[in-house]
């Protein structure tokens, strides 16, 4: 659990942009507005009605979810990303993050995303547990390094609880080492089993490392690509032939059948029963859930 509080009070200017996002990226910034009237920038990358929506932790912005966002756009998603909430804009809306998960996720879905898959890191991961029940266009969760509760500001982020009441699949990662906050006896990895187990569609992937947070979707590598088949299993882009796997079931309930008939005939004479067609159903692996 992580508890934070807030010391300041005041209006605040909305976030720029981080200085690290491209030049040929600058260009396009948007912004949206909260419920409680705050106004955040944020980037839309690629088309379509398939969306993705990428929410940033307590410490992080647009610069870290850009290598996944451009792999999604290159998919062809529509990817929101945007800045975070100001860390202190008034006492009593300070840490509303969960505000700034809906507010996305309505502009991302103003601007022609139907269905969204949602993904969070950190504090963003908590606050997206909790807001998702207020999001019905939201299909499918990942959370990395997400807190099982947090109290910021006053307000309680209690990810456990909206978890248990969620039929929704959700994908939880978190890497063994990551202490997931100084002074914490309490590590990110127990933190994503409590949850895994809380979640009633939920999978679990422990990694090996002290990697925290969006940064296990930076760098190429196994968590990433994890990441983007996920997205393409629970949402797949506009112009997805989909149905070429209902065509090739299709052909081969038509195909199978003859081949073992014409197979039972030559072998008929030597062997009264060919036998028949087996389904072998690959199980989801068990894991540490």
């Amino acid at each position: 659990m992580l508890v934070l509080f807030a010391g300041a009070t005041g209006a605040s200017a909305r976030p720029e942009l981080d200085e690290c996002v491209p030049a040929d990226l600058r260009g396009d910034a948007i912004t949206f507005r909260t419920e409680d009237d705050l106004e955040l920038t944020g980037l839309v990358l690629g088309s379509g009605s398939s969306g993705v929506l990428l929410v940033p932790g307590l410490t992080e912005g647009v610069c870290d979810w850009l290598p996944l966002a451009r792999q999604l756009e290159d998919g062809g998603y529509r990817v929101l990303v945007y800045q975070g909430r100001p860390e202190l804009v008034g006492l009593d809306q300070s840490f509303r993050f969960d505000r700034d998960v809906v507010a996305a996720a309505r502009e991302l879905e103003r601007r022609g995303a139907t269905s969204i898959v949602a993904g969070g890191a950190g504090t963003g991961a908590t606050a997206l547990a909790v807001a998702a029940h207020d999001l019905p266009r939201v299909a499918a969760l990942f959370l990395l390094s997400p807190f099982e509760r947090t109290t910021l500001g006053g307000h309680v982020l209690d990810a456990a609880a909206a978890l248990t009441e969620l039929d929704r699949p959700v994908f939880i990662a978190a890497a063994e080492g990551d202490p997931a906050g100084a002074g914490r006896e309490w590590t990110a990895a127990q933190d994503a089993r409590l949850l895994a187990r809380a979640a009633a569609l939920g999978t679990l992937e422990i990694v090996p490392g002290d990697v925290q947070a969006a940064a296990l979707a930076g760098a190429a590598g196994p968590v990433r690509e994890k990441l983007v088949r996920y997205v393409e299993e629970t949402l797949p882009p506009p112009g997805f032939p989909l149905w070429l796997p209902v065509g090739a079931v299709a052909l081969a309930l038509l195909v199978v059948p003859a081949v073992m008939l014409h197979r039972g005939r030559r072998a008929v004479r030597r062997i009264p029963d060919p036998g028949g067609a087996r389904i072998v159903v690959l199980e989801p692996r068990d894991g540490d859930r």
